[in-house]
């Protein structure tokens, strides 16, 4: 399996996934080709074999809703299709999953998605993805006129990040925030802001409920401290007033 963004030269290549005629395929491939022109909309698959098994599009600007996008901070989900062959294994949660890391990258943390009030299984799934907060109420088009609930997913990790680097004078601006691997039980995120890039830490709250953790985490500040007193290259945690700072569950 393949995920990834396509150029608007492949766009053809969905034709498979549309649901409808001739007639309106011709009428949406041109919508769309148009947006791609504009840079209002990118498309994300999955690929097998050369083949495009899935699908989803991005929305950059409003359209019937002013709450669906907000310029580089909130985007909206549509056209989401997967092939019937490959249904019910996952793909769908994959795929989303995937587009929206490849967003976070971007600067983007909150995303839309339009569910009809009456499909209980869409709805099931994408609060499980994280989409529970309902904002709006939108009418559907020609391609799909079905009415829906719009509804917001946003990152919460992120926005404690952002505060904790307002807290702690880290930086005015966060340029990127990365995930990256490391921090065995824990998250960790590469931070770059104005002032500096640093690695931030989001502790496992069922590992932080151990007895000992805490003390274990102090005496590792310790030796990293010692080392340094020591020409030995370590790094350490940033202090505020000669304190750690203080831990936090995100």
């Amino acid at each position: 399996m393949n995920y990834k963004k396509i150029k608007k030269e492949e766009f053809e290549r969905l034709k498979k996934l549309f649901p409808d005629n001739e007639e309106m395929w011709q009428k949406y491939r041109k919508q769309r080709l148009e947006q791609f022109n504009k840079k209002e909309i990118d498309v994300f698959v999955i690929e097998e074999n050369n083949e495009i098994i899935g699908e989803i599009t991005i929305n950059y600007i409003n359209h019937d809703l002013q709450t669906e996008t907000i310029p580089r901070k909130r985007v909206y989900l549509e056209a989401f299709r997967i092939g019937k062959n490959y249904q019910g294994k996952g793909l769908g949660q994959k795929l989303l999953n995937y587009v929206i890391d490849n967003l976070i990258q971007d600067g983007y943390t909150e995303f839309t998605i339009g569910v009809e009030e009456t499909n209980e299984i869409a709805k099931h799934i994408y609060f499980k993805l994280g989409f529970t907060e309902a904002i709006d109420k939108g009418h559907g088009d020609e391609f799909d006129p079905s009415d829906y609930i719009l509804y917001l997913k946003k990152i919460d990790w992120y926005y404690n990040i952002e505060k904790l680097i307002r807290e702690t004078n880290l930086g005015n601006k966060i340029s990127t925030v990365d995930k990256v691997i490391g921090g065995l039980s824990h998250r960790m995120y590469k931070v770059v802001t104005d002032k500096g890039i640093y690695a931030v830490k989001e502790l496992n709250p069922n590992v932080m409920k151990r007895k000992e953790a805490y003390s274990n985490f102090l005496f590792a500040e310790k030796v990293t401290d010692i080392a340094k007193m020591n020409g030995i290259s370590a790094i350490g945690t940033n202090k505020i007033n000669g304190h750690v700072i203080k831990t936090k569950n995100f």
